[in-house]
């Protein structure tokens, strides 16, 4: 079975006299890295936001086909359930963030699974590790610059452990530094970032140099 089936996908928002996209089906298998690319505008981040169910559950409009990820579809589950198999970076960072320092952010998502504090914290050591950002653990969020941000809410995605990674486009600084992120984490784990876990990363940009040069 793969990560995510799209199958004959259709979308329009709800003031929109036209859809985003139309007939559109792919598959993606587990420790795949799929790059979205086109101009602004053409539909790579209204696609990924069906991938984890804000569209349609948060969006409305006008919604058809299917998606199924992990197994689930995505018209029967909300984004709430969804989160725990795929991680999703916001764009802007700083509307992900909850709390007000590194640490507390990272083990929120784990309060909420209700997991032992020791095994939250082996996950948050763990992955403040792999994405390079051990010294910030302390630091209050709003100290932080754009990039180590970036770094953050990447590492809030992975202390999860979802089987897949959505980065829509963002600032081309924080693009890179969070590619980085992920190189590291291939790197500290001895495999690729795309194999780490059975991640798939899921990246939009619109410009393919910004994604060669991560």
């Amino acid at each position: 079975m793969p990560l995510i089936a799209i199958e004959d996908l259709g979308y329009r928002y709800p003031t929109a006299s036209a859809d985003v996209f139309a007939n559109l089906s792919a598959t993606v298998e587990a420790g795949a890295v799929i790059l979205l690319r086109g101009p602004s505008g053409s539909g790579k981040s209204t696609l990924l936001r069906c991938l984890n169910g804000l569209v349609p559950h948060s969006t409305g409009g006008r919604f058809s086909g299917r998606v199924v990820v992990c197994g689930l579809d995505t018209r029967h589950h909300p984004p709430r359930e969804l989160g725990s198999h795929v991680g999703f970076v916001f764009q802007h960072p700083d509307a992900q963030f909850v709390l007000e320092d590194v640490e507390s952010e990272l083990a929120f998502g784990l309060e909420n699974l209700g997991l032992p504090p020791p095994l939250m914290r082996k996950r948050i050591e763990e992955v403040l590790d792999q994405v390079g950002i051990h010294q910030l653990r302390g630091r209050r969020i709003a100290s932080l610059s754009g990039g180590e941000r970036q770094r953050v809410a990447i590492a809030a995605a992975l202390v999860m452990h979802p089987s897949g990674l959505i980065l829509p486009a963002g600032s081309d600084r924080g693009v890179r530094l969070g590619h980085r992120g992920l190189r590291a984490l291939g790197r500290n784990t001895g495999r690729t970032a795309a194999s780490s876990r059975g991640h798939a990363p899921c990246m939009a940009q619109h410009r393919r140099h910004d994604v060669l040069a991560a």
